[in-house]
């Protein structure tokens, strides 16, 4: 297969393109998992499928042993859906689908099979550098878009993902989902029945453009919740870039929230 799938576009046969995975789905854990926003794990957890490698190449991920590399194995359709619908059978409340985006000629064909299986709503959980003709094919069975939303500036994503479109290649993509899912509707269970849940990972000093980020948002993306992130790790820089090598400050952080908080923005925090 010639993939093009990501705004990358390599344009090369699978496992030569820039993320490096050859064809097949490769998934490293399928899991319960109780640690994501409340609405989508809810009391008992979601049925998170962690895909193996990744698009990026975030200087700071928490997860580099599964994004830099195919860690995982092949998973067949009957197999993905067999251990999605065993965790759900445990209590699973959704379906968190973790990095999926160097997977997207796979996903129609999967989900299709996974909707006549499991009744619960699906979470497409990417890093935000999708391509929006690849979101349109995940018009009804993707219910839940939860993307980040790195950066609004190019600089920064060249220096911290190696990505200097990614603010142009997110804002495409997360018009896309949010014309799929205009809107969060929250089921009477408490968990998340459709809609756009936008997240950001405050950095350590970037409090300026992670508040004008959010100013984007409000302009740009009505009906989209936000979940603002805190839990940035210095222990995971793998760069040269010394404000990477300390926590956020509270200041950092209550600032980007309140400027949510003035913006009329819900979401997490």
């Amino acid at each position: 297969m010639i993939c093009s799938c990501c705004p990358r576009k390599c344009n090369k046969p699978r496992g030569n393109g820039y993320c490096g995975i050859p064809d097949g789905v490769f998934v490293s854990r399928f899991m319960l998992h109780k640690w994501e926003e409340p609405v989508i794990s809810g009391k008992n957890g979601t049925a998170a499928v962690f895909f193996s490698g990744c698009n990026l190449r975030c200087c700071y991920c928490q997860n580099a042993e599964i994004s830099l590399a195919v860690s995982g194995r092949g998973i067949s359709v009957d197999e993905f859906v067999g251990k999605i619908k065993k965790l759900a059978e445990e209590g699973a409340q959704s379906v968190d689908l973790i990095s999926p985006t160097p997977y997207a000629p796979y996903l129609p064909q999967y989900l299709a099979e996974l909707k006549k299986n499991v009744n619960l709503p699906v979470v497409y959980n990417s890093g935000g550098y999708d391509l929006p003709e690849y979101i349109e094919k995940l018009r009804g069975l993707a219910d839940v878009f939860l993307p980040d939303f790195k950066y609004l500036y190019s600089d920064t994503a060249e220096k911290y993902s190696k990505a200097p479109d990614y603010p142009a290649a997110a804002t495409a993509a997360i018009k896309k989902m949010l014309e799929l899912a205009p809107e969060v509707i929250i089921g009477e269970n408490g968990i998340i029945k459709s809609g756009v849940i936008l997240r950001h990972l405050v950095l350590p000093g970037h409090r300026a453009e992670s508040m004008a980020l959010v100013d984007y948002v409000a302009e740009n993306f009505p009906g989209a919740m936000m979940s603002l992130m805190s839990q940035y790790t210095p222990d995971f820089n793998r760069s040269d870039y010394k404000n990477l090598n300390r926590k956020i400050t509270s200041f950092e952080y209550e600032s980007v929230v309140a400027r949510a908080a003035e913006r009329g923005i819900t979401g997490f925090s």
